[in-house]
Parts: structure tokens; C-alpha cells; sequence
């Protein structure tokens, strides 16, 4: 019997994924980036920005996810 590669036990679901919004708030233009963490579906992390993404956004972002997982994932 073959393994389901999309099941939730394989190793193709390890992951976190990292999106990219556009959209406005009051007129605005507004980045939203959030972190999903690919084994259960859960939002980890999310940012708004209103500028450039800075590299310090970036470590915000990323330091808010690892503080609700406790690890970050070989792949992102």
C-alpha cells in the first residue's frame, strides 16, 4: 500500500508559509505579512506595515511565530 503524500503525517506539510497582502485601510496602502504554520493550519504571526518591510519587521515577525511554536521549521 502506497503512503498518501498529502496526508497530514507526511513530511510534505512541515513547513511554515509566509504571505504577502496588498490592501488599503482608510485609504492607506497597507502590507499585511502572516506566517501559517503548515502542520495544523494555525496562524502564527501577522504584521502590518505601512512602509517598507524592514529587516527588523521581518525578525518581529518571525520571533512572534517562534514564540507560539517554540521552534522554527527547516523550511519556510
Amino acid at each position: 500500500m502506497k503512503s498518501n503524500p498529502f496526508s497530514k503525517n507526511h513530511s510534505f506539510d512541515e513547513g511554515w508559509i509566509i504571505f504577502h497582502l496588498d490592501t488599503q485601510i482608510k485609504n492607506q496602502p497597507v502590507d499585511v505579512y502572516m506566517i501559517l504554520d503548515k502542520s495544523n493550519d494555525t496562524l502564527l504571526a501577522f504584521k502590518l506595515v505601512e512602509d517598507e518591510m524592514t529587516q527588523q519587521h521581518a525578525d518581529e515577525l518571525l520571533r512572534e511565530a517562534f514564540a507560539k511554536k517554540s521552534n522554527i521549521p527547516s523550511k519556510l
